[in-house]
């Protein structure tokens, strides 16, 4: 039976995997699930090019009871190449995977189209990137996202937008992709000052309250730490960690422990003093 990411409860620690061999990421999948982890972000790019396929990733899947997302953000693949190792990963068995923005479309990876500069919506005028405006695009990416559904798999919808961007639009950029039917949707913007933060936590609270579906809201920047461990505690849906840090490691993403500490810690305080833990009040 496919394992489902939606199962979990917010917020789902999720263990960032980056090996290049299916032993490798076996192992450090186990090491990662006895630490806490509640899901796994697969990067299928990091595996050799002989380990990339259904039957090798399929091994991977088998070795555990958590549910894991594929992805893969492979720059040396043709578009065709990059979505089918994605769809290769689904076959596998995993819960789904992680679908980037820029989806048949890899220029807008770089830079936002300002052929669909469009009045019509506010958030246009920050230029996101991995934002698609093009409803040719878009009817593909729908397309996917309805094959996965129809073989009782998840979608995340991921967009590395790559700027700060206010609070409004940025809730307004979320009920646009929503319309797309993605289980899950997950940002990542930039956050340098206070008030990028303490905007970037308001823009956390409302897409909690406006947004059907569920929101990781990460940032790169000056404060991209804090922001990774107090979203969750405002609605964020996913936690990307480390367990311990390699060469290849996203040094902006937290520690497995530490993390699952931090968390366990605070919903501890919250029932002390109002009866209720952090996952009743997400």
């Amino acid at each position: 039976m496919r394992r489902s990411f939606l199962a979990n409860k917010a917020p789902v620690l999720t263990g960032v995997i980056k090996e290049k061999t299916p032993a490798e990421a076996i192992s450090s999948i186990q090491n990662a699930t006895m630490k806490g982890a509640k899901g796994i972000d697969l990067h299928l790019q990091c595996l050799e090019r002989q380990y990339q396929n259904s039957e090798n990733i399929k091994k991977i899947v088998d070795s555990t009871h958590l549910p894991i997302f594929g992805l893969n953000y492979a720059s040396d693949m043709t578009e065709e190449e990059r979505i089918s190792l994605l769809m290769a990963s689904f076959e596998a068995g995993t819960a789904g995977f992680d679908m980037q923005g820029y989806t048949f479309d890899i220029k807008s990876k770089s830079e936002f189209n300002e052929n669909f500069v469009l009045d019509k919506y506010s958030f246009t005028k920050y230029r996101p990137k991995e934002v698609v405006l093009d409803n040719i695009i878009i009817d593909k990416q729908c397309d996917i996202i309805e094959r996965v559904h129809h073989s009782g798999g998840e979608i995340l919808l991921s967009n590395h937008i790559g700027i700060y961007m206010p609070s409004d639009a940025l809730v307004e950029l979320a009920l646009f992709l929503e319309e797309r039917k993605p289980d899950t949707i997950k940002f990542v913007t930039m956050c340098d000052t206070e008030d990028e933060l303490s905007d970037t936590l308001r823009a956390m609270i409302l897409m909690k309250k406006e947004v059907k579906t569920p929101v990781t809201l990460i940032c790169n920047g000056k404060y991209r730490a804090l922001t990774r461990i107090l979203n969750p505690m405002l609605g964020g849906y996913m936690v990307f960690v480390n367990d311990g840090y390699k060469f290849d490691s996203t040094l902006g993403q937290l520690e497995l422990g530490c993390t699952k500490q931090m968390l366990e810690a605070a919903s501890a305080q919250l029932f002390a003093i109002d009866g209720m833990n952090l996952g009743e009040i997400l």
